[in-house]
């Protein structure tokens, strides 16, 4: 796993380090910084003009051995946890350190010729739990993981500095059409994937078109991606897992931070409780739309008026507290986009949000802990178009009961309940015929689940969940999902994994409650394995592996309105290869995924509508001196398969249609030439991102220039809109996009 660097403990504010002067409580950054005159200097060296010594905060003991850079000068601390500097040239200067496993902010010092400046510094032991991480894979009895770091998360291209967005770039997932928000994972459609936080399932963990996560970055501690092996602990979810860490008050802390650019402004402030608690609250509002109404009454860009309808527009806020063993979260959101329909004749206009409590506590249990969390929960989703509206509400309460590994010794065992029910309500209205249906029905689950642990290196984790879902009035569905992971480091450098089990997930609520054939729907199921390593070597790393997945009841609505549990295959290898040398860093990511479907027993396994089987990205970033960032990201997918029966496409921001054959044609004046391709064009774009980071004693200003699609280059591609309809709805997506931004981190 990729160390996290000091600028991690910068952005995010995980503790404060301090440096001052040892005459008081003086900073060492201005005038006011104790300085003697200097040595005088021996002829064979120059004069020490910087001395300091390094000390343990919260214990005061002095760190030998420890790497310090002043600038580009490196000095090694003694025994007593001292160093010197000799030759700093007149000015400014960062002090910071280059050993990983300590945390302190970075300094920016002045010296004087003829004078010494003399600081103390202190430094945190690194805390791996309050690590800001987008992993890839996660094993309690072995961590295996792929990760982000706090810079690679700042830096790259097209993520807004947001870690979910960031980890779209990673193998498991291929790109989402339109980067939309959702996530599309080893072959699986959107609703495969569980998106949790804290372990409790959201029905959306990021906003319309992918632009942010519904939690501001501030609030979030780790991020866990499983595109597969993942434990019994997650249910309801047969493609793959990512689940959301909020991150933890650091007591005796403040912070605020407030940022804005191109799509959205936040803000985010943070404060002490007692000795032990503290208290958090964050709030966002997007403006995209504004924009796109601006550009397209200067007539750039060819926007018509109009053109804002269609930007995703939403706002959303989280407040937590912590005391001790015990943590509250509230949260909301609401989001809302309009998208062309299948005829491409209207918009329509698709609203949806929460209103959340979540609780967590936990409690000794002999030489364990139970942990214990529930919540309550308000989703809704409303959907409007000319002859036709659809609302469903959901009201949720639910519980979780675990008691974790202790991950000592060579047995364990992780075990938990999972208790969760609700009342759901769904309203259809047709306006040709003047026809409403409402349904409504009560619903419930009971999950425990288990997991047996054999060994540490090599080790191997049995597990098994029993899924279930009880409807008011229909029989119950219960099935066992059985689970089993094996990893082995072969040498120093090199580490085995593999994984299998039987997942599963429930079908569509509302087709479940609203629909005649819902009382017959199964538990939709995915038979999957996988097998892999993962290799070191200095800066460079590899990693790959193979999968394969067999679905069964798979819930789709087929052209004549009727339910239908189809049959799929989905089956591909994913690579990832990253470096770092000097200033320079990057990663190469390749997946191969394939995703078909069967609708009928007998008939021919057909593409699913968002099979792409090659998805490539190549990330690099250069740091410059004073803080200067430059990285670039190339994206490469291939082309989604196209319904043979459909020739053109709505392009949203031009509100008018265009041929797939030739797409300079307006098809609203003009027939379509027949397509001759079974996928629509492939996918490639150039992003690049210019950074500068500004430190100063007690705040850090971040500002930024991310261009999105540099070379303006738009193809169509298929609308999501989380429906489980097979129709397709094809759409063009942004063009160049320069997104301008700043964020101000305060840690008074």
């Amino acid at each position: 796993m990729v160390d996290f660097s000091y600028k991690m403990f910068l952005l995010f504010g995980c503790s404060l380090a301090t440096a001052t002067a040892r005459a008081g409580d003086v900073t060492a950054t201005g005038p006011e910084a104790f300085q003697e005159p200097l040595e005088q200097p021996s002829e064979s060296a120059p004069s020490v003009n910087l001395r300091a010594s390094l000390y343990l905060l919260g214990k005061g003991s002095p760190l030998a051995g420890v790497q310090v850079m002043v600038d580009e000068l490196v000095a090694t601390t003694g025994e007593d946890g001292s160093f010197e500097i000799r030759g700093l040239s007149e000015g400014v200067h960062l002090v910071r350190l280059a050993d990983p496993s300590l945390e302190m902010s970075p300094l920016t010092v002045e010296t004087r010729d003829g004078e010494l400046l003399d600081l103390e510094l202190w430094a945190f032991a690194r805390d791996e739990s309050r690590d800001l991480l987008g992993t890839y894979r996660r094993s309690r009895s072995q961590v295996i993981s792929r990760s982000l770091s706090d810079e690679e998360i700042r830096s790259t291209p097209g993520t807004l500095g947001d870690p979910i967005r960031a980890l779209q770039n990673v193998p498991g997932v291929v790109r989402t059409p339109l980067d939309a928000g959702w996530l599309l994972v080893r072959g699986g459609a959107p609703e495969d994937t569980g998106c949790f936080l804290d372990g409790i399932q959201l029905p959306l963990l990021f906003h319309f078109l992918g632009v942010n996560s519904v939690i501001h970055p501030a609030l979030v501690g780790r991020v866990d991606f499983y595109p597969g092996g993942y434990d019994v602990r997650y249910g309801r979810a047969t493609a793959g897992v990512l689940d959301m860490n909020s991150r933890p008050i650091q007591p005796g802390t403040r912070q605020v931070q407030a940022g804005a650019d191109l799509v959205d402004a936040s803000v985010f402030m943070q404060v002490p409780i007692g000795q032990k608690g503290g208290f958090a609250a964050a709030l966002r509002r997007s403006y995209l739309d504004g924009v796109l109404s601006a550009v397209a009454s200067q007539g750039w860009l060819g926007l018509s008026e109009g053109s804002q309808d269609i930007a995703p527009r939403f706002w959303d806020w989280q407040a937590r507290l912590d005391r001790p063993h015990f943590s509250v979260m509230a949260l909301g959101y609401t989001d809302m986009l309009d998208a062309p329909l299948f005829d491409s004749s209207q918009l329509m206009e698709l609203r949806m949000g929460t209103q959340r409590l979540h609780a967590r506590g936990d409690m000794p249990l002999g030489n364990r802990r139970l942990e214990v969390s529930g919540h309550l929960a308000v989703d809704w989703q409303n959907l409007d178009q000319d002859t036709y509206k659809e609302r469903w509400q959901q009201l949720l309460a639910g519980t979780r009961l675990e008691i974790p590994d202790t991950g000592t010794g060579e047995l364990g065992w992780w075990a938990g309940l999972d208790v969760e029910s609700g009342n759901y309500t769904v309203n259809t209205e047709t306006m040709a015929d003047a026809q409403a249906i409402g349904a409504e029905a009560l619903f419930a689950s009971f999950d425990p689940y288990l997991d047996l642990r054999l060994g540490d290196d090599p080790s191997i984790t049995v597990g098994s969940r029993l899924e279930t879902l009880f409807v008011s009035q229909q029989l119950l569905r219960a099935m066992p999902s059985p689970r089993i992971r094996f990893n082995a480091s072969v040498t120093d450098w090199l580490l085995l994994r593999t994984s299998s089990g039987v997942y599963h997930q429930w079908p569509p609520l509302k087709e479940t409650v609203a629909l005649p054939a819902g009382p017959y729907l199964e538990l939709e199921r995915a038979y999957s394995g996988d097998i892999g390593a993962i290799a070191h070597w200095s800066r460079f790393s590899f990693e790959a592996d193979l999968f394969g997945r067999k679905l069964e009841n798979v819930t789709m609505e087929e052209d004549d309105g009727t339910l239908a549990q189809a049959r799929g295959l989905a089956y591909g290898a994913e690579t990832w290869t990253r470096w770092a040398s000097g200033n320079w860093k990057g990663w190469i990511s390749y997946t191969y995924s394939r995703s078909l479907r069967q609708e009928e027993p007998g008939e021919l396994y057909e593409p699913h509508v968002y099979d792409q089987p090659h998805y490539l990205v190549m990330v690099a970033s250069w740091e410059l001196p004073r803080q200067w960032t430059v990285a670039g990201r190339f994206r490469y997918g291939s082309g989604f398969p196209r319904d043979p029966e459909i020739n053109y496409a709505y392009d949203i921001l031009l509100q008018h249609n265009r041929c797939l054959a030739d797409t300079s044609l307006n098809a609203d004046t003009g027939a379509c030439p027949d397509a001759e391709s079974e996928r629509l064009q492939a996918f490639h774009s150039l992003d690049l991102k210019f950074s500068r980071r500004f430190l100063f004693h007690h705040w850090v200003l971040d500002a930024y220039l991310d261009i999105w699609n540099i070379y303006n280059r738009r193809v169509a591609e298929p609308v999501i809109t989380g429906s489980i309809q097979v129709n397709s709805t094809y759409s063009f997506g942004l063009p160049i996009l320069p997104v301008i931004g700043v964020k101000a981190i305060f840690n008074p």
